[in-house]
């Protein structure tokens, strides 16, 4: 059972970080030099399975957003301000995104990007597109 939702957090972290890909150029960018990836590293992570290489690039993302604190704590006026500014997705997604994250206590591990990233789906790759 732990391996099934192992598996489909990193389907959803897969998706998200292909949907947030312009929205957050500079930051992947940075994140990408920090951990040593190549600039293609991103379109790769579409067709390959995560490791935690990938996941402390996607818990980099975070910290260079402000989305956590240096104790991996949620900034959450940063995140809502964030869901808010996807305005084609539906208040519907907006409102499960912060619920949602509002059961997430910390980042603390590379590994625990996946909570914030599979709550988040909903708004940054919502049908209506951003």
């Amino acid at each position: 059972m732990h391996k099934l939702i192992l598996a489909i957090f990193i389907a959803v972290l897969i998706i998200q970080i292909a949907c947030v890909n312009k929205a957050y150029a500079d930051e992947i960018k940075e994140c990408l030099e920090l951990h040593g990836l190549p600039p293609d590293y991103v379109e790769k992570l579409k067709k390959e399975e995560m490791d935690d290489k990938t996941l402390c690039f996607a818990k980099c993302v975070m910290e260079k957003r402000e989305f956590i604190d240096d104790n991996g704590k949620l900034i959450m006026e940063n995140v809502n301000k964030d869901i808010e500014s996807h305005q084609k997705a539906s208040e519907e997604s907006r409102k499960i995104a912060k619920n949602c994250m509002s059961l997430i206590d910390q980042i603390s591990s590379c590994a625990d990007s996946l909570k914030f990233n599979a709550c988040l789906s909903p708004v940054w790759c919502s049908e209506d597109g951003k």
